[in-house]
């Protein structure tokens, strides 16, 4: 970006997955928590309150959260992450999330 050469890591379709689609991502799950479905983080720890974080549009999430929600169309073009962050200082030189 500008000339500035840097590294671009994308959130893949695993990132919310609670090894339900993946089994090595069953130790994202903790204990007690997984009566959730895949496609959802539980962030209450960390926010103090209910609170579940997704990607846009439940994409790559269960399909049981598409499907409860009219008008939702996941799109992995438009609604996966991306980050580029510059190779020697680590700075983010462009964060990439659609919400459409």
């Amino acid at each position: 970006m500008f000339g500035v050469d840097g590294m671009r890591f994308e959130g893949q379709a695993n990132v919310f997955d609670n090894g339900t689609k993946h089994e090595e991502y069953k130790c994202y799950c903790p204990e007690n928590e997984c009566n959730i479905k895949s496609g959802v983080r539980n962030a209450t720890r960390c926010l103090l309150a209910p609170a579940f974080i997704s990607y846009p549009h439940f994409y790559a999430a269960d399909d049981f959260y598409v499907n409860a929600v009219e008008g939702l169309h996941p799109d992995e073009e438009k609604h996966k992450f991306y980050i580029t962050l510059q190779k020697v200082s680590g700075c983010t030189s462009n964060v990439t999330i659609s919400i459409e």
